[in-house]
């Protein structure tokens, strides 16, 4: 089975997104917190945010139309 890494804090920008327009499922986890000001814009993204102490979503955030957002308060994936 693959190794699974899993950050401390996770911060997700604009800038750091690598393909905004991306189809299917996305998942970030962190073990203490993320926090986003991603635009969420694929054609029917899936996009998912666990963190183990909390998920921020500051200004400048957002999903568009067709577009799902998951954000849990949970530890990391085993």
């Amino acid at each position: 089975s693959p190794v699974y890494s899993c950050p401390g804090t996770l911060t997700l920008t604009p800038a750091n997104d690598p393909n905004p327009a991306s189809i299917g499922q996305r998942e970030f986890n962190a073990i203490q917190s993320i926090t986003s000001t991603r635009i969420i814009q694929g054609n029917y993204a899936d996009v998912k945010y666990g963190a183990g102490s909390y998920v921020d979503l500051k200004p400048g955030f957002w999903v568009k139309g067709g577009n799902a957002l998951e954000a849990k308060v949970e530890g990391c994936p085993n």
